[in-house]
């Protein structure tokens, strides 16, 4: 297997995340009385609701103690100060399930008259599989890509770690893939790795065959650990009690590699500037697979940034503040706009 720097090889990780890859320049950025090094282009992440119509067993987002829906007219606010004065270029729209908010639609048309670079939609796709009328709404409204959280073929196995009513299938994914192409919209597979789930290369190869052809890339993911995230202990165990351990996920990871580069005699591409939090890698397929090595020493850029005060991602939080931190309750990080 060889590994190769994307800066001069034609198909980019950059087309397959929301954030860039590249030059990250930073300048000065002073929020509540204290100094950070804000990004050239920050991306945004736009928390329209904290509602799912899901109870995934590992979801941060599900372990929010209060249930909030933003405002309209206040988010449009506080995006045009980010696009204007913190120069973002890529949004990530974001729920709790954002098809449960009744502002989706009515922000993709607005968000598209802002001629930004990237357009995301990160989405269980349970409302989009089972109302026709409403997926056709949503795609032409303006998106570039969308993010389906996928995990398991097996529709049982599916089931069990989504605890919805209506369990997704493949079939759906092909239905919203074939919707999203029609209007231009890139489909990604997000896919975590955990004990039962995609946890042996086996897995990982059935499960790549069976969703390739309904999508433009799969994204594989470990578990987080969710300490720093969490205020429902049960949730904090269970992904505690199902991560890979970070030996696991390495040898996995490794077999992945390994596996697709000789079956087909292709190099792997690595990201030689990173933009996010840990490295990724591209696995050049028609339909790439994006591997996120959110683990061990590979999450050593986090730490630096973190110790930097490097801010490469701003967030609309539901409650309506523009913040640098996930924490709605912590004031110090929400940015003044007015």
């Amino acid at each position: 297997m060889s590994i190769i720097n994307e800066k001069n090889y034609r198909m980019k990780i950059s087309e397959y995340e929301v954030f860039k890859f590249g030059d990250n320049r930073y300048t000065a950025f002073i929020n509540n009385g204290k100094t950070y090094l804000l990004n050239k282009e920050p991306y945004l992440d736009i928390v329209l609701t904290d509602y799912c119509n899901a109870n995934c067993n590992f979801c941060i987002a599900d372990l929010i103690h209060k249930k909030l829906n933003a405002d309209f007219e206040t988010f449009k606010k506080k995006v045009l100060f980010a696009v204007k004065n913190m120069n973002v270029r890529e949004v990530l729209v974001l729920g709790g399930e954002p098809t449960m908010s009744k502002m989706l639609i009515p922000m993709i048309t607005w968000l598209k008259t802002l001629n930004l670079d990237k357009i995301v939609m990160t989405t269980n796709g349970i409302r989009l599989a089972t109302d026709d009328a409403y997926r056709e709404e949503v795609l032409s409204a303006g998106l570039t890509n969308l993010n389906i959280s996928f995990m398991n073929i097996d529709v049982d196995k599916q089931k069990q770690i989504t605890n919805s009513k209506y369990v997704i299938r493949v079939s759906d994914i092909k239905k919203i893939y074939e919707t999203a192409k029609k209007y231009g919209v890139k489909v990604r597979i997000n896919n975590n790795i955990f004990l039962g789930n995609n946890d042996c290369l086996i897995d990982i190869i059935e499960f790549y065959n069976a969703v390739y052809p309904y999508c433009d890339s799969i994204k594989l993911s470990p578990l987080l650990e969710t300490d720093s995230f969490s205020v429902i202990d049960y949730k904090t165990q269970w992904a505690k009690d199902n991560r890979l351990s970070d030996d696991q996920t390495l040898g996995l990871f490794n077999e992945i590699q390994d596996y697709y580069s000789d079956k087909y005699n292709m190099a792997i591409i690595e990201n030689d500037l990173q933009f996010g939090f840990v490295k990724n890698t591209l696995i050049p397929l028609k339909i790439p697979i994006v591997l996120n090595w959110n683990f061990a020493n590979f999450t050593g850029m986090m730490k630096r940034v973190v110790e930097e005060n490097k801010i490469n991602n701003l967030k609309l939080l539901s409650n309506n503040e523009l913040s640098l931190s996930w924490n709605r309750e912590l004031s110090e990080y929400f940015i003044k706009t007015e």
